[in-house]
């Protein structure tokens, strides 16, 4: 995580180059979704706070005609003139990027979309997977609830819990309206699935 990390950061970093987006996203990408695990504690809260470092700064979109730059426009007056402001406002020189390394970017998007399906996929795994231990250990935890007490792993669990919730929201935040139809349709179909009889995620 502290090699890479300075690489997520947004905008003008001196440890960041654009190389990064095109050469490392989809592996880590690929190789980190099964970080959401509801047997790893500390592998999710790792993996989320990877992805709520790129979801900070990547849309996530899917358009097969930006793929294709001789049917992309180039920026207007407006759009050259907001980029001049961000990096005016921003403390190390960003380099233009190369050609191949825009390119990349949105030819990322149909992965980038399979990615933000599956993603969705491990969180409702998760929250299934925990709440299903939390039902089947409630019973030993009556005495404490009614006298008022708490143990420290039920605050460990609401936090995890609130952790995964968070980045289900950020990746939403972050849907082309096509993939945000997708998401939410999914989302719809687990929700109206589901039905928990004990307090989940500190809800």
């Amino acid at each position: 995580m502290a090699v890479f990390l300075p690489q997520l950061i947004c905008g003008r970093h001196p440890q960041s180059t654009g190389l990064f987006y095109a050469t490392y996203l989809k592996p880590i990408l690929k190789l980190t979704l099964p970080g959401i695990d509801a047997n790893d504690e500390k592998k999710t809260q790792a993996t989320i706070h990877l992805y709520f470092n790129l979801l900070s700064w990547l849309p996530l979109v899917n358009d097969p005609a930006k793929a294709n730059f001789q049917n992309t426009k180039h920026r207007g007056e407006l759009s050259n003139q907001l980029f001049a402001d961000m990096e005016n406002s921003l403390f190390a020189e960003l380099g233009t990027l190369e050609r191949q390394i825009d390119e990349e970017m949105w030819g990322n998007g149909q992965f980038l979309e399979e990615w933000a399906l599956a993603v969705l996929d491990r969180c409702f795994q998760f929250i299934q997977s925990r709440s299903g231990a939390r039902s089947s250990s409630s019973s030993p935890n009556t005495d404490k609830r009614r006298s008022g007490k708490s143990s420290k792993s039920d605050g460990s669990e609401d936090a995890i819990v609130l952790q995964v919730l968070n980045l289900q929201a950020l990746l939403f935040a972050q849907l082309s309206p096509e993939i945000y139809t997708q998401c939410l349709r999914k989302t719809v179909a687990f929700v109206s699935n589901a039905f928990y009889t004990t307090s989940f995620g500190g809800k």
